[in-house]
């Protein structure tokens, strides 16, 4: 879904953490890494049931990008649906101080885009997303962040066959971040797709 991981986030966040919790985080970012999806929404519900006042937009991000992942492997609106809505509370949660939680909700919408062949998705990923690409960089909001964050509006643009935008965005992703393998991969995709290469 992106490619830095939430590691160094939920160490920066745990600090005043309980050590269940701590440990709980760490489990379900690895199974992210590792592509056990089902284990990182068993982790990310337990955290949400169980803590909800600390740091819970980590545990919802984590688990609508689970979601979408599994929505997106079983072609299933249905599951992907459910992510975008665990995306939604992240964004709720988080407010603007972490605006990398918009990642799989742009990626949800995007890829029920394609699923559902319905550009109106792409649109919503795009509108939404489009104003986060403009806050300013912090602490909390990096330029890997950003990259990200284009990468995943290029996945819109694709969705909705502006192969043009797409590359222009998957470009973006790759002069903030050089090493993102997905954007220029992408980016290479979209080249194509124009007839460029």
């Amino acid at each position: 879904l992106c490619a830095q991981t939430l590691e160094d986030r939920i160490i920066e966040q745990q600090s005043n953490s309980p050590p269940e919790v701590t440990e709980a985080r760490g489990k379900a970012d690895s199974a992210y890494q590792q592509g056990d999806y089902a284990k990182v929404i068993e982790v990310s519900t337990w955290l949400i049931d169980n803590h909800p006042e600390d740091n819970i937009h980590v545990a919802y991000h984590l688990r609508a990008s689970a979601k979408v992942e599994l929505g997106r492997a079983a072609r299933s609106g249905k599951q992907i649906r459910d992510g975008i809505a665990d995306a939604r509370e992240a964004i709720l949660r988080a407010g603007t101080e972490y605006p990398w939680v918009h990642i799989p909700y742009v990626y949800g919408l995007a890829a029920l885009a394609e699923i559902e062949r319905r550009k109106e998705h792409a649109d919503l990923a795009i509108k939404v997303v489009t104003p986060v690409l403009q806050y300013p960089e912090s602490k909390t909001y990096t330029a890997e962040d950003r990259a990200n964050l284009y990468y995943q509006r290029g996945l819109a643009y694709a969705a909705r066959g502006d192969f043009k935008l797409a590359a222009a965005d998957h470009e973006e992703a790759i002069k903030l971040s050089p090493q993102h393998l997905a954007a220029l991969l992408k980016r290479g995709e979209m080249l194509v797709a124009q007839g460029l290469t």
